[in-house]
């Protein structure tokens, strides 16, 4: 097989409902295992002092106490964490190659000025008189610069994408690239190509 052996990782499944160790019950409707728990559990805290109290004891429940510190009325993490944390050109927005500073006499590579299409040619023009009747999509509009973007620049622009590209609406840049795959690619597999060298990489937002 040109397909390198795919690897058998363990795995530890946990079913666990939706919301565990949160607000359990608020005024009789469920929230914990059920859609309730889902973004804002609790959405009027601002008017009623019994969902202050329920978020209180929730936050609490992680002991905050035990990673931050309070100095001068400022909460910092404590010491043992910040020592995790990378210092000086290590650091993320300053690291040499993302400023595209000299480092150990050569110049960073992995900045490069794109070639960018005029971004008004993928306005969409709207009619005052009429404009009840234009029908578009911010997003569609963004695809297809996007795609212009990749075909302008075939050897420095690619997408990571930490959700599902085309439920953004981003689907126009499939017209001159696919993703990036490299495990065996099903039949049922659109835009998916493997080890051939696709510029959008899609990851889950939450492994981001």
């Amino acid at each position: 097989s040109v397909f390198p052996a795919q690897p058998r990782f363990p795995m530890i499944i946990l079913r666990s409902p939706k919301g565990m160790g949160g607000v359990h019950d608020y005024r009789g409707e469920l929230i914990e295992g059920s859609y309730r728990s889902h973004q804002v559990p609790l959405k009027d805290a601002r008017k009623f002092p019994d969902q202050v109290a329920m978020l209180d004891a929730w936050f609490r429940s992680y002991q905050p106490e035990e990673f931050f510190r309070v100095e001068n009325g400022v909460w910092k993490f404590k010491q043992f964490l910040q020592d995790f944390c990378p210092a000086g050109a290590r650091r993320m927005g300053c690291n040499p190659y993302t400023q595209n500073r000299f480092t150990e006499g050569r110049k960073a590579s992995a900045f490069r000025k794109l070639d960018l299409p005029d971004m008004f040619d993928f306005e969409t023009k709207i009619d005052v008189a009429n404009r009840d009747k234009v029908v578009g999509s911010a997003t569609l509009e963004l695809g297809r610069y996007v795609c212009e973007v990749m075909r302008r620049n075939p050897d420095a622009f690619r997408i990571f994408s930490p959700d599902e590209l085309e439920s953004n609406r981003l689907q126009s840049v499939f017209e001159i690239t696919h993703r990036n795959y490299q495990w065996p690619v099903k039949s049922t597999d659109t835009h998916v190509k493997a080890h051939q060298g696709g510029r959008v990489t899609e990851v889950l937002s939450e492994h981001m």
